[in-house]
C-alpha cells in the first residue's frame, strides 16, 4: 500500500458523501421524523395505570424519576463521546434507547419493568444531540441553513403528527392504549432501520482536532505492522489530549463573559424545569380529571405554537443586551403564575390552557 493511500481514500469518500448531501439530509429527515412518530406517546399516564394498576402517586414517586436521574447520567457520559465517536453510533443508540422503551411499555407489566423503560427513555432523550450534530459532519457549510432547519421541522412535524394522529385514533376507539404502543413501536424500529443506513462520517469534531499531526503521523511508511498501529493510536491520543484541552479552554473563555453565562444559567433552569414540568404533567391532568383524556391534541398543538414562538423571536427587532433581560424576566413570570394557576385549578380545560402557556 502507498502511503497516504487509505487517507485518500478516506477524502475521496467525505467527498462523495458532501456531494449527496440531499440525499443524507433525506434520510436523516425521514428518520428524525419515524422516532418522534409516536402516537402513545401523549398517553403514556393513563396507559401506565390501565397495564400496570400503579396510582398517579405511584408512578410519580416511583417510576418517572428513573427518567430523570437517568438522563443526567446519560449526559454526562455520552455528551463528551458525541463528537469523538462521530455522531452515528449515538443515533443508533438513540434508536435502541426508544425500542427498549417501547419494548417495555408493550410487554412490560411489573414495577420494575416501568422503572427500566424510563432508563432506556433516559438514554434514548440525552443521545438526541446527536441528531442534530450529525448533518453538519456531512454537508458542506453553504447548506447548514437549510437542513438545520430541516432537521428541526421534522421532528416538530412528527411529533405534532403523533398527538394528532393518536388522539384521532383512540377517539375514534381505533386504537386502544396498547395498540397505540404497538404502533410506536412499529416506527421506532424503522427509525432504528433506517439510523443503520446513515453515512459514517470520516471524521468527527475538527474544531478540537490537530489533523495536520494526525496525517504526518499516519502517512510515515513503515514496513512494521506493530510500529504503524503504534503511531496511529498515539496519534489519535495526542488528537484526544489536544481536542479535550482545547474544549475546555474554550468553555473557560465563553463563560467569562457575563451575558452568555446570565443566558446560558436561564436557559439552563428553564430547560430543567420544562423537562420536569413535563415529565408529571399528564400525573397532574390525571388527578384533576379522569374522564376527559386529550392529551394528544394538547400535545401536539403545545409543539406547533412553541415553533411558532421561536420563529417569531428570530424576527423580534430589537437590542437583546437592553431589553433581553426584561423579556426574560417576563417570561419567567408568566410560567411562574401558570405553573401556579395549573397547579391549583381544578378545571382540565383550564389545566390544558395554562399547559400551552407555559409551554
Amino acid at each position: 500500500m502507498q502511503p497516504g493511500h487509505g487517507n485518500r481514500s478516506c477524502g475521496q469518500y467525505s467527498e462523495y458523501i458532501l456531494q449527496r448531501w440531499k440525499l443524507v439530509t433525506l434520510l436523516l429527515c425521514t428518520y428524525g421524523f419515524f422516532k418522534e412518530l409516536k402516537p402513545s406517546e401523549a398517553f403514556l399516564n393513563p396507559y401506565l395505570i390501565e397495564r400496570t394498576n400503579l396510582t398517579n402517586h405511584e408512578l410519580s414517586a416511583s417510576v418517572y424519576p428513573f427518567w430523570t436521574y437517568s438522563y443526567l447520567l446519560c449526559l454526562f457520559i455520552f455528551l463528551p463521546l458525541t463528537d469523538w465517536v462521530r455522531y452515528k453510533p449515538m443515533i443508533i443508540l438513540e434508536s435502541i434507547g426508544y425500542l427498549g422503551t417501547r419494548v417495555l411499555l408493550v410487554w412490560g407489566t411489573t414495577l420494575r419493568a416501568m422503572q427500566l423503560m424510563q432508563i432506556f427513555y433516559g438514554l434514548a432523550t440525552a443521545t438526541e444531540v446527536a441528531y442534530y450534530s450529525y448533518i453538519y459532519s456531512v454537508v458542506s457549510r453553504e447548506h447548514y441553513p437549510f437542513v438545520n432547519s430541516a432537521v428541526r421541522a421534522i421532528v416538530l412535524v412528527g411529533r405534532s403528527s403523533a398527538g394528532y394522529l393518536g388522539q384521532i385514533l383512540y377517539n375514534t376507539d381505533t386504537l386502544t392504549y396498547r395498540q397505540l404502543n404497538v404502533f410506536s413501536f412499529v416506527t421506532v424500529c424503522l427509525a432504528l432501520a433506517i439510523s443503520l443506513f446513515l453515512p459514517m462520517p470520516k471524521s468527527g469534531d475538527k474544531a478540537y482536532s490537530d489533523s495536520s499531526e494526525d496525517s504526518d503521523a499516519l502517512e510515515q511508511p513503515d514496513p512494521v505492522l506493530g510500529a504503524r498501529m503504534a503511531m496511529c493510536v498515539a496519534s489519535r491520543y495526542r488528537g484526544w489530549v489536544a481536542a479535550a484541552t482545547a474544549f475546555f479552554r474554550d468553555i473557560r473563555e465563553i463563560f467569562s463573559d457575563r451575558d452568555v453565562l446570565r443566558w446560558s444559567l436561564w436557559w439552563a433552569l428553564a430547560t430543567c424545569g420544562e423537562l420536569q414540568v413535563g415529565n408529571y404533567i399528564q400525573t397532574l391532568w390525571g388527578e384533576i380529571s379522569s374522564g376527559v383524556v386529550e392529551y394528544g391534541y394538547v400535545e401536539a398543538t403545545a409543539t406547533l405554537l412553541g415553533a411558532a414562538a421561536a420563529f417569531l423571536v428570530t424576527y423580534l427587532k430589537f437590542t437583546w443586551s437592553i431589553w433581553g433581560e426584561m423579556l426574560l424576566g417576563m417570561v419567567s413570570t408568566i410560567d411562574a403564575f401558570a405553573l401556579y394557576f395549573m397547579a391549583h385549578t381544578t378545571n382540565i380545560y383550564w389545566a390544558y390552557g395554562l399547559w400551552l402557556i407555559f409551554r
